[in-house]
This record gives structure tokens, C-alpha cells and sequence, in this order.
């Protein structure tokens, strides 16, 4: 249900809310215990909206860090978003934001994945990723976030079952209590 506390659950695991010693932990350790900048290193969350900078697809992907060009091109590609790069007017060079190319909600999605792809993080949080989209823009985010989490531990937040069908165990929350959690039947 919405106001159950999936999102602040994200929060909590990312630190962006303190949670209480003892409350949150990350493999075996509690939040509170890591250090945080580490922390954050290690984990990436993606919200329902995702900012779009002035600059081009490639620096935002980046962040505008000075990643290697090659290094922003394996994420595309690793995501199967190649197609979809090659279908912009410049590419990974094409201008985003204002006065650039407009996105769509599912296009700000994949370009969020793709950050958290070259931040290599360990744990990706998705909050609410397909809500705001179209069933075919959907698909396309469910493919790249598949990708995505291969190798890494995911957190789905989700209204929608069809989202976290490929998740190994749910969690179901009511009213910021987990009432349910076992392994996917």
C-alpha cells in the first residue's frame, strides 16, 4: 500500500535517513557501523524521478565524472541500450536538459541504471523504477534492470507483482510493518 514505507525502507538502507542502531543492516553489519561515503559508494538508488542534467547523454550517464568514453559505452551496451543511443540525433553525444533532447520517463530510468552501472555500485535500490511509464517502456526498463542486477544485490520497491517476479524473496510491508517475507513461490 502506498505510505506502507517501501520508499523510506530504501532510505534507511542508503543512509539518505538515519535509521535507529541496530534497525538496518548490510551483510550481517549495521548500517550505522560502515562508513559512509563507503556506503554510498556501494549503493545506488534509483527513484521514480530521475534528474536529467544540461550536458550531453554520456555526462550524465557519467555524472560528468572523467570516465573513459569507453567505460560509458560497455554500461550502454551492457544494458542493451545500444539501439536506443544510436537512435538519438548525436548518440551518446546528444544534449540533454534544457534547450536539449526531452526524455521520456522510462528514457531518465535507463539513463539512471546506466549510472549506477558505471559506478559499478554492489547493491541497487529501485524505487518504484516502472511507475511512471508506459507498458513497452516497461518492458525495455524490466530488461535493463535485469541486466542491471545481474551479479549484485537488488532492492525492488514495487507496487506492481510483474516488478519483482524475478526477485528471490518478497517482502510485503503494511502500515511500516514487514507482514510477509519468505522466498518467491
Amino acid at each position: 500500500r502506498s505510505g506502507s514505507g517501501k520508499s523510506t525502507l530504501a532510505s534507511l538502507l542508503s543512509r539518505a535517513v538515519e535509521p535507529a542502531r541496530g534497525q538496518v543492516f548490510a551483510g550481517g553489519i549495521d548500517v550505522l557501523d560502515l562508513d559512509l561515503q563507503k556506503l554510498r559508494a556501494e549503493v545506488g538508488v534509483v527513484t521514480q524521478r530521475t534528474e536529467i542534467l544540461a550536458g550531453s547523454l554520456a555526462e550524465n550517464i557519467a555524472l560528468f565524472a572523467p570516465l573513459p568514453r569507453e567505460q560509458v559505452t560497455a554500461a550502454v551496451e551492457t544494458l542493451g541500450l545500444a539501439e536506443w543511443v544510436a537512435s538519438l540525433p548525436d548518440g551518446l553525444d546528444t544534449m540533454l536538459g534544457p534547450g536539449g533532447t526531452t526524455l521520456s520517463a522510462g528514457e531518465e530510468q535507463l539513463v539512471a541504471f546506466a549510472r549506477l552501472l558505471v559506478r559499478d555500485v554492489k547493491v541497487a535500490v529501485l524505487d518504484e523504477a516502472t511507475a511512471r511509464m508506459d507498458p513497452v517502456t516497461e518492458s525495455r526498463v524490466v530488461e535493463a534492470a535485469g541486466k542491471l542486477l545481474t551479479g549484485r544485490t537488488g532492492l525492488l520497491v514495487a507496487h506492481r507483482l510483474s516488478t519483482t517476479e524475478r526477485a528471490e524473496h518478497v517482502a510485503v510491508l503494511d502500515s511500516g510493518r514487514i507482514v510477509q517475507v519468505g522466498p518467491r513461490a
